[in-house]
């Protein structure tokens, strides 16, 4: 097992509950950044991942509790740290994915840095890169080389494609991935282009399935005694197994899934409705809802009729059905239509902007929007916080997005560095 290293109460213990008196700069430090609790304290995560899957996953494991040391490249940082909109010279998407993280600035072009990020992954339990291929071997951080040093630790690797693959050396974004994986092909309208989702949810589905198997693993390490693992996540997997029942629907009829807007495609009424000020989304998924539909529409007459009476008929008569009811819906507002539909027990919703979904009373209500402040402090950007509720544990933001390097003179003293060779590093341009 790896030794576990927390604070609590002023003092440091590992895992077997051994405490000591931190030094100053130590208890100054826990003032200010007090400990997490949840599922995963006391696991230790290296983060050697920027832009998206990475930071994601590792933000989640951050939110269960883990201890994440985030490691960025000396004044520049992950990239996402200069992407706008910005707030106090901070970015919000580097903020939006970054919390409960702590950040230290380690040049990895230097051995002497390698060999410092290795002291790091031999203490941790978990490791996320997400590097192109051929640049953790490259840092002589492979998997071989650091399970060599520490053979429990749960290695993650996320890629846009897999090893071995006929796409291994090709890089890759988001959109490459929607756009190789089938997904960018059934979004949009039929005589319009493959339309790419404004979600990057090539990225956020490497990421889910990241954390996924990461806490698998650790389960499998700790209660199984397996040891450590080694886990590759390819973004162009991950989508295409999203695609589901669309791939499965694609293969069954040898076609490809078709393009149809905003409507499903076998499921009617199942569509963006527009209303007299906006749009409304009503989802008539079973024929049981087909009839509060009607009533709710006041079209009792159409429960009957042979042309919509079963989902079969409904989708074979899509374009007369829609006919009927576009003109219908386009005679309430939203609001209007959302009140009567709920009130009849059929699925629907209004179709809200980000801005109106933000100042929705429903996620005041949740609590899902938290405000996180900048290192200025002057100005608070908001993000959504980890949205699963697990009854007693909270899941909380318990510490901001950290300022490039904040705690690299921290991570070093827990490794056992003194402030000479802190200072030392640092001269040598090895550490920010």
């Amino acid at each position: 097992m790896c030794s576990h290293r927390t604070v609590a109460d002023g003092f440091v213990s590992d895992s077997r509950g051994r405490r000591t008196e931190p030094d100053a700069q130590t208890r100054n430090w826990v003032r200010d950044n007090p400990p997490s609790m949840g599922f995963l304290n006391g696991i230790n995560v290296v983060d050697l991942s920027q832009m998206v899957s990475g930071p994601v996953a590792t933000m989640h494991l951050g939110d269960m509790g883990a201890d994440v040391v985030k490691v960025e490249r000396p004044e520049s940082g992950d990239i996402s740290r200069n992407l706008a909109p910005f707030v106090d010279g901070v970015s919000s998407q580097f903020v939006a994915l970054n919390r409960n993280k702590r950040s230290i600035e380690v040049d990895l072009r230097s051995d002497r840095g390698q060999r410092l990020v290795m002291e790091l992954l031999e203490k941790a339990d978990v490791f996320v890169e997400n590097y192109k291929a051929g640049t953790a071997e490259g840092f002589g951080l492979d998997y071989d080389a650091v399970s060599a040093v520490n053979p429990e630790i749960v290695y993650c690797s996320i890629k846009g494609f897999a090893s071995d693959s006929i796409y291994e050396d090709n890089p890759a974004y988001d959109m490459v991935a929607q756009a190789m994986s089938g997904s960018m092909s059934i979004n949009g309208w039929p005589d319009g282009p493959p339309t790419n989702t404004s979600i990057p949810i090539a990225d956020i589905a490497a990421s889910m399935y990241a954390v996924q198997a990461i806490t698998g693993a650790l389960y499998d390490r700790d209660v199984n005694d397996a040891g450590g693992e080694y886990i590759e996540v390819s973004m162009l997997n991950c989508i295409m197994s999203w695609l589901g029942i669309r791939a499965t629907a694609s293969g069954v009829e040898n076609e490809p899934y078709p393009r149809v807007g905003n409507r499903h495609s076998t499921v009617a009424p199942y569509k963006v409705y527009e209303t007299a000020d906006s749009y409304v989304v009503v989802a008539v998924a079973s024929d049981g809802l087909w009839p509060k539909f009607c009533r709710a529409i006041d079209r009792e007459d159409l429960i009957t009729d042979p042309r919509f009476e079963t989902g079969a008929d409904r989708t074979a008569n899509m374009d007369e059905l829609y006919e009927i009811t576009d003109d219908i819906m386009r005679q309430k507002t939203t609001e209007e239509w959302f009140d009567i539909l709920q009130e009849h027990g059929v699925p629907s919703g209004p179709v809200r902007n980000t801005l109106e979904a933000l100042e929705d009373e429903y996620t005041e209500q949740q609590g899902l929007v938290q405000e996180l402040t900048t290192a200025a402090g002057d100005d608070s950007i908001p993000v959504i916080r980890y949205p699963v509720d697990f009854g007693e544990f909270d899941a909380p933001v318990h510490t901001d997005p950290r300022p490039l390097g904040a705690d690299t003179s921290h991570a070093l003293r827990e490794l056992g560095y003194d402030d000479a060779e802190i200072e030392a590093l640092h001269e040598a341009g090895i550490i920010g």
